[in-house]
């Protein structure tokens, strides 16, 4: 009975943390008045003296970077979700194996433990940044 309800939990923190990032965003209709810019857009090569080519600037960089970081926790978000996931079903059908049953609550200790350094580490990178390297916080 407590491997179900242990089970159970751990399927219900998993729901409850991917239905964060499920919520559909509204889509608004475009309208027809506007310009089309995709063919003014400038291409800048070294060289070109075009006064609309401008180079990239470290705001540029930095949305990059940003970017990069929002898609990695998202990728940790998935791996560790899945761990949890595993790990609870191996616990759930390990049965009476007590070599199973550690392995399984290894494997959840060791996702949680995965979950809370990743945040422990963007914290810290929060802090150390100026602004953040997020721009979430």
């Amino acid at each position: 009975m407590r491997k179900i309800t242990l089970f159970i939990a751990v399927v219900a923190t998993t729901l409850s943390m991917g239905l964060a990032f499920a919520a559909p965003s509204p889509a608004y209709a475009q309208a027809d008045d506007k310009k089309d810019t995709t063919k003014d857009k400038v291409i800048c090569e070294p060289g070109n003296t075009n006064p609309d080519c401008k180079p990239a600037t470290q705001a540029d960089l930095l949305k990059l970077i940003q970017n990069i970081i929002k898609f990695l926790a998202a990728g940790v978000g998935v791996v560790v979700t899945t761990m949890f996931a595993y790990s609870g079903f191996r616990y759930l059908t390990a049965g009476n194996n007590p070599s199973q049953v550690a392995d399984a609550k290894s494997h959840i200790s060791n996702a949680l433990l995965a979950l809370l350094l990743y945040i422990f580490g963007m914290a810290l990178l929060n802090f150390i940044v100026p602004g953040g390297i997020t721009g979430l916080f």
